[in-house]
């Protein structure tokens, strides 16, 4: 992955390949546009299923979710009125998708002749796109217009969507399909980067600031720390003289420190510049991270896809990431210190995990730990993925978050 900054960044047009050969990116301004203009004349041979999200929600999620619902008008404008493309829309109206969105989603495909899908907006819209193409089979590359962070960690994971079981309360792989991006036969993967996605809003800040506590917006430090989280991870479970991966966990520690240190200096009403290249670090450090998700042996995503719809139905996928972080590098990391993690989180206003729960909820670590082995046991009842994981250092992990 190459590192583009400032005016440089938005005026990069073509497709960078990164990490295995499946995934791409185009980026800078306009870049979706840009991109099916590139393809308009093959597009326009085909039926485009444009998977978008359409997730109600209130209170201090209203402007995000403004945000979204802007980015997804953005790509339905583009695609029917502007590129006049032949389209059937899917919308996922949850948090994360579920079997029920997946299996009309295909069926919808199938009836109209899909044989393209593009997905935009939240992160749930990128899991379900994921989902759909996989499941289609489809040869043509599957593309990708992530409006958060969130959405494009997503977007750029090689897993192939997390889906909400709804009858375990958990979040599950949805086939026996482990890695897109490996070359076993699924469509490749072009993720389009917008330049809005670089730009600061009120609507994402930098911050949580004020003592607020509402989990269910990330902000900008919640996504530098979640991908510090997962390199650190990825560290750990890194396979010997895996260049690739060395070289992507080095890139987002990079990024993720050079958001995170000066970040902590700002306030709420620092330049917007400076918020700018703040910003473009953590997206850069969550575009990196997003290609090193593995569930195998994952601890983030052991833990999220266990306990986030039981326990934490509130909070977003990243923030829960960010508030493991002190935890895991008391008990697992020594390349991070625990203090400096504790201390960096509480600055920047991530949410403890304590008081993420569901009000009324107070599970014992030893409940929490038997969602995630059922969680586990489902997954390998249900997929050829074998499900590993170290039950006593989760323990620790879980133990020192929720002491904090």
């Amino acid at each position: 992955t190459t590192k583009v900054g400032g005016e440089a960044l938005m005026a990069m047009e073509s497709v960078v390949a990164v990490a295995r050969s499946r995934l791409s990116f185009v980026r800078g301004p306009s870049a979706l546009r840009n991109h099916l203009k590139d393809i308009q004349q093959e597009l326009r041979r085909s039926t485009c299923l444009v998977v978008t999200s359409d997730e109600p929600v209130s209170g201090s999620a209203h402007k995000a979710n403004a945000v979204v619902s802007h980015h997804v008008q953005q790509t339905n404008f583009l695609a029917t009125a502007e590129m006049r493309l032949r389209t059937i829309g899917a919308k996922v109206d949850s948090a994360y998708p579920t079997p029920d969105h997946i299996k009309r989603g295909v069926d919808l495909a199938r009836r109209s002749g899909a044989d393209v899908v593009i997905g935009s907006g939240s992160g749930a819209a990128m899991d379900l796109a994921k989902c759909i193409s996989l499941e289609l089979k489809l040869e043509k590359p599957l593309i990708l217009a992530p409006a958060t962070l969130g959405a494009l960690m997503a977007s750029t994971s090689s897993i192939p969507g997390l889906i909400l079981d709804t009858s375990e309360e958990a979040l599950v792989l949805p086939s026996e399909r482990y890695n897109m991006h490996d070359d076993s036969g699924s469509a490749s993967v072009v993720v389009a980067l917008n330049d809005s996605l670089f730009k600061p809003h009120k609507s994402f800040p930098m911050i949580r600031a004020n003592n607020s506590h509402f989990p269910g917006v990330p902000t900008v430090a919640d996504a530098a720390l979640a991908s510090l989280l997962v390199a650190l991870d990825a560290n750990k479970n890194m396979k010997k003289d895996d260049e690739l991966v060395e070289q992507l966990i080095t890139k987002t520690v990079h990024h993720a420190m050079k958001a995170l240190d000066p970040l902590l200096l700002l306030n709420q009403e620092a330049d917007e510049n400076q918020h700018e290249q703040l910003l473009e670090d953590s997206v850069e450090a969550v575009l990196l991270a997003g290609q090193l998700l593995r569930f195998q042996e994952s601890v983030p995503l052991i833990l999220a896809s266990a306990l986030l719809p039981r326990y934490f139905p509130q909070s977003h996928i990243l923030t829960f990431m960010a508030s493991l972080l002190p935890g895991y590098c008391e008990n697992v990391s020594a390349l991070v210190d625990s203090e400096w993690a504790h201390n960096v989180s509480l600055t920047a206003g991530v949410t403890p995990l304590s008081r993420q729960m569901i009000a009324g909820s107070t599970p014992t670590v030893e409940q929490l730990l038997d969602c995630v082995d059922a969680n586990m046991s489902l997954l390998s009842s249900t997929t050829n993925a074998d499900a590993e994981y170290d039950y006593m250092l989760l323990e620790q992990v879980l133990q020192s978050n929720l002491s904090r």
